[in-house]
């Protein structure tokens, strides 16, 4: 939109127009913190716990049950972790 604009006012552009340009930064992996990503589903849409659960299997989503007291985070890449029905 913005070299339609500049080639429609001045003709041509030159290469060093301000949206040739793309910001970013670059940080050392040491430096990497990857924050949580949490989500809240309100509504199943209808189904019961049991019934969202075997749908996931259907998709073949593995399942584990974990009890405990504690935050369950997410251990590795492609995994997740899921609180339902207490």
């Amino acid at each position: 939109m913005r070299r339609d604009r500049a080639i429609a006012s001045h003709g041509s552009i030159t290469g060093e127009e301000d949206f040739n340009y793309f910001l970013s930064i670059l940080y050392p992996a040491s430096n990497l913190q990857i924050m949580d990503y949490n989500r809240v589903i309100k509504s199943l849409n209808g189904l019961t716990p049991n019934e969202f659960l075997e749908k996931m299997r259907a998709k073949g989503i593995r399942l584990s049950k974990i009890v405990s007291q504690e935050p369950i985070k997410p251990g590795k890449k492609h995994e997740c972790s899921l609180y339902i029905d207490g």
